[in-house]
């Protein structure tokens, strides 16, 4: 008999057990299908116009990026492209039929050209050669035409004000004074025969009469007065 109870009682447990899984089980399940409802009945009114806007978004997104990468990308390369602009080697590459021999002058070392002695200063092409918007649409018409005989006094270079500017040679006098013992021809009008090229009876010269860049500098003097030309200079002939 106890055993037969106790069989029953078992029995009434495992009854209640499986009664209260099976409750367990279809809460549960009532539950997930409410919230599915729910899900659906959301999608149904207002879901699908969020994922609209969600995607749209994303793309917004996805678009201010790609446009943040081509700006950083147009800076970086127009950033390169002006320091390259400003180097001799700019010059010899974009015209080099044209700039080859003045970039090779620039690069030669020789002591007689006045532009070794700016490039060993660390002068670059543009520190005399500016380039204003003017001067690059007058080079590109000069480039396409094939015309370079473009006169010294025309270009603006080699004047006494484009060469006495600020932070270039802007002390005249220290200039008058490292020439003023020059020797030449005495004459009636000169007894000592003192020549200062810096110092001169016309004092209408530019810089440009005797100074050369790109050549051998001559001492405009000489045409009329005998004087001792500088080493590496060229007289008149």
């Amino acid at each position: 008999m106890r055993r037969a109870r106790g069989m029953d009682l078992s029995s009434s447990k495992r009854g209640l057990y499986e009664e209260a899984g099976d409750g367990n089980r279809r809460f549960c399940m009532e539950n997930n299908a409410i919230h599915q409802d729910v899900e659906g009945h959301e999608m149904g009114e207002g879901g699908e116009e969020r994922l609209r806007l969600k995607t749209r978004a994303k793309g917004r997104r996805r678009k201010l990026v790609a446009a943040a990468a081509v700006v950083v990308a147009v800076v970086a390369l127009g950033a390169g492209m002006w320091v390259w602009h400003e180097q001799p080697s700019f010059c010899g590459t974009a015209c080099h039929n044209v700039m080859g021999s003045y970039v090779e002058g620039y690069k030669s070392g020789d002591a007689n050209l006045m532009v070794v002695d700016h490039a060993q200063q660390n002068y670059d092409c543009l520190d005399c050669h500016e380039p204003t918007i003017e001067e690059q649409v007058s080079e590109l018409v000069t480039y396409v035409k094939g015309d370079y005989s473009i006169p010294l006094e025309d270009s603006g270079l080699g004047t006494r004000e484009f060469c006495m500017r600020s932070g270039c040679h802007d002390d005249w006098e220290k200039i008058v004074e490292a020439t003023s013992d020059w020797q030449g021809t005495k004459t009636v009008y000169n007894p000592e025969g003192v020549y200062n090229p810096h110092d001169n009876h016309r004092g209408d010269g530019n810089c440009g009469d005797c100074h050369k860049a790109h050549g051998r500098s001559t001492l405009y003097c000489v045409e009329c007065h005998n004087m001792e030309v500088p080493e590496g200079w060229v007289g008149f002939e």
